[in-house]
């Protein structure tokens, strides 16, 4: 019977090198980003459509789900209706592009803001600003405003608002209070993704 003998291992001393080590965890974290990257982009492109509307210089993402209504009213570019989620459902969130032409009284930024939101008031009562804050709309510096409406149902507006010389515009999402948050996100993309020529 023959012996079982252990072989002796040496020691491995070497030492990695740090650089190699560096160059290996670099390269993994921008493969790693690089992946999360062309992920995005794929989800981007299957879940988004752009609109685009040559007679009003206008183009901007949306949701592929949702139906598109060009042109119903005076000023209105689109309208973006979202699809019922159940059979049971009232209402359909929207978002509205209108561009407002301001010649021959062309007003400031300011100034626009103010009068939108005092339209606004005037058609929706027992309204509350909640949030006013500066946003990049269009790679223009404009602004998000958020408005709830008290009543049956509970809803939350949103508008986003800049001006560009003579022109003012507008991308206002109107929605139940509980479909907002699923829809936060998705608006802050259309307006930041708009594009507009002049």
């Amino acid at each position: 019977m023959t012996e079982y003998v252990k072989p002796a291992w040496k020691e491995d001393t070497r030492k990695a090198d740090p650089k190699a080590v560096a160059r290996i965890v670099l390269l993994s974290i921008i493969g790693v980003l690089v992946l999360a990257v062309v992920t995005a982009g794929v989800w981007f492109l299957l879940v988004f459509k752009q609109y685009r509307n040559d007679a009003a210089k206008v183009r901007l993402y949306y949701p592929g789900s949702w139906a598109v209504k060009e042109k119903p009213l005076d000023n209105v570019v689109a309208i973006f209706v979202s699809p019922k989620e159940t059979a049971l459902d009232s209402f359909q969130e929207t978002v509205n592009v209108s561009i407002y032409d301001m010649t021959p009284n062309i007003i400031s930024q300011d100034e626009y803001v103010r009068m939108a939101l005092g339209q606004i008031t005037a058609v929706f009562k027992d309204l509350t600003v909640t949030e006013k804050k500066p946003f990049q709309v269009a790679g223009h510096d404009g602004y998000r405003v958020e408005l709830k409406v008290r009543g049956a149902p509970a809803m939350t507006l949103v508008v986003y608002l800049f001006t560009i010389r003579e022109k003012g515009y507008n991308l206002f999402y109107m929605g139940t209070e509980d479909r907002y948050p699923k829809d936060k996100a998705m608006l802050d993309l259309m307006a930041w993704s708009m594009q507009v020529a002049f």
